[in-house]
Protein backbone atom coordinates (compact mmCIF):
# COMPACT_ATOMS: atom_id res chain seq x y z
CA UNK A 1 0.00 0.00 0.00
CA UNK A 2 2.95 2.60 0.95
CA UNK A 3 4.94 1.95 -2.17
CA UNK A 4 1.43 2.34 -4.36
CA UNK A 5 0.69 5.94 -2.68
CA UNK A 6 4.75 6.83 -3.20
CA UNK A 7 4.74 5.69 -6.75
CA UNK A 8 1.24 7.47 -7.56
CA UNK A 9 2.46 10.56 -5.96
CA UNK A 10 5.44 10.48 -8.20
CA UNK A 11 3.43 9.58 -11.51
CA UNK A 12 1.44 12.76 -10.51
CA UNK A 13 4.79 15.03 -10.17
CA UNK A 14 6.18 13.44 -13.78
CA UNK A 15 3.47 14.21 -15.74
CA UNK A 16 2.42 17.77 -14.18
CA UNK A 17 6.71 18.08 -15.27
CA UNK A 18 5.98 16.76 -18.71
CA UNK A 19 2.91 18.72 -19.42
CA UNK A 20 3.67 21.58 -17.76
CA UNK A 21 4.62 25.10 -20.44
CA UNK A 22 4.75 27.61 -17.25
CA UNK A 23 8.50 27.42 -15.58
CA UNK A 24 7.49 27.92 -11.96
CA UNK A 25 5.02 24.23 -12.22
CA UNK A 26 8.25 22.54 -13.39
CA UNK A 27 10.57 24.16 -10.75
CA UNK A 28 7.64 22.69 -8.43
CA UNK A 29 6.90 19.56 -9.84
CA UNK A 30 10.86 18.85 -9.03
CA UNK A 31 10.83 19.90 -6.03
CA UNK A 32 7.98 17.60 -5.16
CA UNK A 33 9.75 14.80 -6.94
CA UNK A 34 12.83 15.40 -4.74
CA UNK A 35 10.00 15.58 -1.47
CA UNK A 36 8.45 11.99 -2.67
CA UNK A 37 11.87 10.55 -2.58
CA UNK A 38 12.87 11.51 0.25
CA UNK A 39 10.03 11.15 2.27
CA UNK A 40 9.44 7.53 0.29
CA UNK A 41 13.11 6.38 1.59
CA UNK A 42 11.87 7.93 5.64
CA UNK A 43 8.80 5.95 5.04
CA UNK A 44 10.43 2.61 3.63
CA UNK A 45 13.24 2.65 6.52
CA UNK A 46 10.65 2.26 8.96
CA UNK A 47 9.64 -1.15 7.66
CA UNK A 48 10.42 -4.05 8.65
CA UNK A 49 14.30 -5.59 6.14
CA UNK A 50 11.92 -8.42 5.03
CA UNK A 51 9.03 -5.40 3.62
CA UNK A 52 11.71 -2.90 2.41
CA UNK A 53 12.74 -4.70 -0.78
CA UNK A 54 8.97 -5.31 -1.97
CA UNK A 55 7.92 -1.72 -0.48
CA UNK A 56 10.41 0.12 -3.00
CA UNK A 57 8.35 1.70 -5.95
CA UNK A 58 8.39 0.43 -9.52
CA UNK A 59 8.48 4.03 -10.66
CA UNK A 60 11.72 4.73 -8.68
CA UNK A 61 14.09 1.93 -10.32
CA UNK A 62 13.75 3.20 -13.75
CA UNK A 63 15.47 6.08 -14.98
CA UNK A 64 13.40 9.56 -15.47
CA UNK A 65 12.65 9.81 -19.06
CA UNK A 66 14.01 12.36 -21.02
CA UNK A 67 11.02 15.04 -21.23
CA UNK A 68 10.33 14.71 -17.30
CA UNK A 69 14.11 16.37 -17.32
CA UNK A 70 13.77 19.10 -19.98
CA UNK A 71 12.98 22.17 -19.74
CA UNK A 72 11.81 22.81 -23.40
CA UNK A 73 8.13 23.34 -22.99
CA UNK A 74 8.80 25.37 -20.04
CA UNK A 75 11.08 27.47 -22.33
CA UNK A 76 8.19 27.92 -24.97
CA UNK A 77 5.88 28.68 -22.11
CA UNK A 78 7.99 31.53 -21.18
CA UNK A 79 8.72 32.47 -24.80
CA UNK A 80 5.50 32.55 -25.14
CA UNK A 81 4.27 34.74 -22.37
CA UNK A 82 6.95 37.48 -23.07
CA UNK A 83 6.19 37.74 -26.44
CA UNK A 84 2.91 38.21 -25.85
CA UNK A 85 3.49 41.42 -22.77
CA UNK A 86 5.64 42.70 -25.45
CA UNK A 87 3.06 43.17 -28.09
CA UNK A 88 0.95 44.13 -25.74
CA UNK A 89 3.58 46.96 -24.68
CA UNK A 90 4.18 47.71 -28.35
CA UNK A 91 0.27 49.02 -28.58
CA UNK A 92 1.48 52.02 -26.20
CA UNK A 93 1.39 55.13 -28.00
CA UNK A 94 5.36 56.35 -28.01
CA UNK A 95 4.94 59.86 -27.98
CA UNK A 96 3.21 59.60 -23.90
CA UNK A 97 5.29 57.88 -21.39
CA UNK A 98 3.30 54.48 -20.32
CA UNK A 99 2.41 55.12 -16.67
CA UNK A 100 0.02 58.06 -18.39
CA UNK A 101 -0.95 55.64 -20.70
CA UNK A 102 -2.39 53.23 -17.94
CA UNK A 103 -3.74 55.81 -15.72
CA UNK A 104 -5.15 57.09 -18.81
CA UNK A 105 -7.00 53.60 -19.60
CA UNK A 106 -8.12 53.44 -15.99
CA UNK A 107 -9.41 56.60 -15.17
CA UNK A 108 -11.02 57.57 -18.77
CA UNK A 109 -14.57 57.18 -20.06
CA UNK A 110 -15.09 53.78 -21.54
CA UNK A 111 -13.74 54.29 -25.53
CA UNK A 112 -10.51 53.92 -24.59
CA UNK A 113 -10.94 50.58 -22.34
CA UNK A 114 -12.57 47.99 -24.24
CA UNK A 115 -12.88 44.01 -23.16
CA UNK A 116 -9.99 42.11 -23.47
CA UNK A 117 -11.11 39.29 -25.80
CA UNK A 118 -9.26 36.17 -25.57
CA UNK A 119 -8.53 35.47 -29.55
CA UNK A 120 -7.21 38.61 -29.86
CA UNK A 121 -4.46 38.11 -27.73
CA UNK A 122 -3.89 34.52 -28.99
CA UNK A 123 -5.01 32.46 -25.97
CA UNK A 124 -6.83 28.87 -26.45
CA UNK A 125 -9.53 27.84 -24.35
CA UNK A 126 -7.83 24.72 -22.43
CA UNK A 127 -8.18 21.24 -24.28
CA UNK A 128 -9.15 19.63 -21.00
CA UNK A 129 -10.13 21.08 -17.40
CA UNK A 130 -7.52 21.04 -14.39
CA UNK A 131 -9.07 17.95 -12.22
CA UNK A 132 -9.55 15.84 -15.10
CA UNK A 133 -6.95 13.03 -15.28
CA UNK A 134 -4.10 12.98 -17.56
CA UNK A 135 -3.93 10.01 -20.04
Amino acid sequence: MTAQAIEQDMMFWQRLSVNTHILSSKVASAGAMSVNMKLGEIIINQLALEQEAVAIPEIWQLPMSPQVLSLNNAKLGEWHYFTKITEATQVVDSNTDIAIQAVEFLMLPPRYSQPLRSDSLGLKAPERLPNQPID
